[in-house]
């Protein structure tokens, strides 16, 4: 055997897969979002300002043109349609607005009064004036006017209350005594029970063929079924203090 026979080396051990292989290289490094900066105020441009001054100055003008010629008229008549006059009134009375009929450029003038449906005392809307307070608030302006020489007293009402219609009575009865200026009433289709008494103290009283009119007087209505109660032999017993304390009774005898 030889001796001078060199032993083979040995081969090395390969190196693992990941120590030979390079390292990938590291993920670039995203810059950081920029900061949001709220932009610069930038106020707006100053405006002229000379349109609402003109739009003032305007306003101003037609304020004061209706608060001096209003006493003329006009604001009426834009308010309440043509053929008119001036407002009228008491502040605490009814406002009333003056209307032409018929304008034949005489300097003398009669009054139309018109007592319409059913005579009453009740306010005319919330609060409002009655009938009996605007007749007579016509009546005292055809008083102080020395223009008008007479009163119509236009009647078309079936009547109404008691109260009312003799208050309205009194006062043509006053106006005529007072002013001397007669009231000549006007019947239309209507004017029975308060409206012929309302139309009784005029000087005149003209009245269509057809006109409806007369009955003055109350009337009150009821049932009375005390004849039935005597057939059953029922009897009412009624203790009162005056003749006619239970004149509406259903129970009273006609002779009681």
């Amino acid at each position: 055997m030889d001796e001078n026979v060199t032993p083979p080396t040995p081969a090395p051990e390969p190196a693992p897969a990941s120590a030979s292989a390079p390292l990938p290289p590291p993920p670039p490094l995203r810059a950081a979002p920029p900061r949001y900066q709220q932009p610069a105020y930038a106020p707006p441009a100053p405006r002229g300002g000379r349109g609402w001054k003109v739009f003032a100055l305007i306003l101003c003008v037609l304020l004061v043109f209706v608060l001096v010629f209003n006493p003329l008229g006009m604001l009426s008549d834009l308010v309440g349609g043509g053929g008119g006059g001036m407002m009228t009134g008491h502040a605490s009375g009814p406002q009333l607005q003056e209307h032409w009929i018929e304008d034949n450029g005489s300097a003398n003038r009669i009054v139309i009064v018109p007592v319409e449906g059913v005579i009453t005392s009740s306010s005319m809307g919330r609060g409002g004036p009655t009938m009996v307070d605007i007749i007579q608030e016509q009546l005292r302006h055809a008083a102080d006017d020395k223009r008008v020489k007479a009163v119509v007293l236009k009647v078309n009402s079936p009547g109404g209350e008691v109260l009312a219609s003799d208050d309205i009575y009194n006062l043509i009865v006053k106006f005529q005594r007072d002013t001397r200026k007669p009231v000549v009433a006007s019947m239309g289709s209507l004017a029975a029970s308060g409206g012929y008494y309302v139309s009784a103290p005029c000087q005149w009283i003209v009245a269509n063929e057809l006109t409806i009119t007369g009955s003055i007087g109350v009337i009150m209505h009821g049932y009375n079924f005390r004849g039935l109660m005597d057939k059953v032999g029922v009897r009412p017993e009624v203790f009162k203090s005056g003749k006619f304390k239970d004149m509406l009774s259903p129970d009273k005898r006609e002779e009681d």
